[in-house]
């Protein structure tokens, strides 16, 4: 409900056309008998660079091993000693972050518009369902799945049904 308000206040403020965010980096780079643009390249390793290191995070600092032991059970983290209020503000800032940044290269490579938030919604809740959730490694698996059937999708059948396969994967799972 929430997301259908937010989109038609910004459908009228902001009008119905999509815009482009500029690109962090202009032109193409060539391999063999394909080009890719270096914006994507760079979208591609930031990427990569974010999830490791949010993965390295969590992992091996005490922060992050206090949050994934705060998902698990309130009550013993409380038993360690472990602040809930500052962690729950740690991983809302964190989650924040990653949301800004998705934003960001979401609206570089597919554009602005006012309805742009329901489809990656949509996909990014099969790619939790099928990762399991809670489970970082999980979900980079599940992405990897999803993104997969997303291109098998654009590329074998047609490209408006794109989230179709996602669903029923997540459906099947």
């Amino acid at each position: 409900v929430i997301l259908l308000i937010v989109e038609n206040v910004m459908r009228y403020v902001a009008g119905s056309d999509a815009q482009l965010l500029p690109q962090l980096l202009s032109g193409g780079t060539d391999f063999g008998i394909t080009s890719l643009q270096n914006n994507r390249i760079a979208l591609f390793v930031i990427t990569w660079v974010t999830i490791i290191g949010l993965f390295l995070f969590i992992n091996r600092t005490w922060t992050g091993k206090a949050i994934e032991g705060l998902s698990m059970t309130s009550r013993g983290s409380a038993l360690i000693g472990v602040n809930e209020e500052r962690l729950t503000v740690v991983t809302f800032a964190i989650a924040g972050g990653m949301e800004g940044l998705a934003g960001l290269f979401f609206g570089m490579s597919q554009g602005v518009s006012w309805d742009m938030g329901l489809d990656p919604l949509l996909i990014a809740f099969s790619i939790v369902i099928i990762g399991g959730l809670g489970s970082l490694k999980g979900s980079v698996v599940g992405a990897h799945i999803v993104g997969f059937l997303e291109t098998i999708t654009a590329t074998l059948i047609d490209s408006r049904l794109t989230g179709t396969l996602a669903l029923t994967a997540m459906l099947v799972i």
